[in-house]
């Protein structure tokens, strides 16, 4: 890792399934993540992932979710902005649409973008991930994957606070998508995050 990014990691547990992804996904020239935050997964997609004059698009607000609430977040953009201009090739674009995802999913639609892998990793509502998945299955390309993280999340090792229910966790809407689309999308992995292949 860089010793000049700025990020904590919390991507590096899921390298290995990035990797098994990359390597049955043949085409990786445009790829659409969801939720940066400082850009920890946005930097190794664009050093491991997305094609050498490929695109990365992140939809993020930076504004943080319920469980950042401890941390400071004025400088997260900053963060993002610094760590992916270090990471990118000079032919590779990043591109940042800062809006809430359903915004920003709207406007990738209008456009007529489409996309080879989708990373949706932003609010861990239901309704919110269900809504992600949904706009973002009519962007996925043939032969493309889509991946949800933290489907397990909090951590069961972890104590589960009173107040969060089911439906303030992304399970109930991946749950909910695989089988509306089940004839649609094949599930590829499922662990602590779960991959579908359209």
């Amino acid at each position: 890792m860089n010793p000049e990014y700025n990020f904590p990691d919390w991507f590096s547990q899921n390298i290995p399934n990035f990797t098994e992804i990359k390597f049955n996904l043949p085409n990786r020239k445009d790829i659409l993540e969801i939720g940066s935050f400082e850009g920890r997964s946005s930097t190794w997609l664009l050093q491991n992932f997305v094609e050498p004059e490929g695109t990365l698009t992140c939809i993020d607000t930076f504004e943080g979710s319920p469980e950042h609430d401890q941390m400071s977040l004025s400088n997260i953009k900053s963060n993002w902005q610094h760590n992916t201009e270090l990471a990118r090739t000079d032919k590779q674009v990043c591109r940042l649409i800062n809006k809430k995802s359903y915004e920003g999913v709207a406007q990738l639609i209008q456009e007529g973008k489409t996309f080879d892998f989708i990373y949706v990793d932003g609010s861990h509502t239901a309704p919110d991930v269900l809504a992600d998945a949904c706009m973002c299955a009519g962007l996925l390309r043939i032969g493309g994957v889509i991946l949800f993280d933290d489907y397990l999340w909090p951590n069961p090792r972890n104590h589960r606070p009173s107040t969060l229910t089911d439906l303030k966790t992304p399970k109930p809407a991946v749950n909910a998508f695989a089988t509306v689309y089940a004839e649609l999308m094949q599930p590829v992995i499922s662990n602590y995050q779960v991959a579908f292949k359209k």
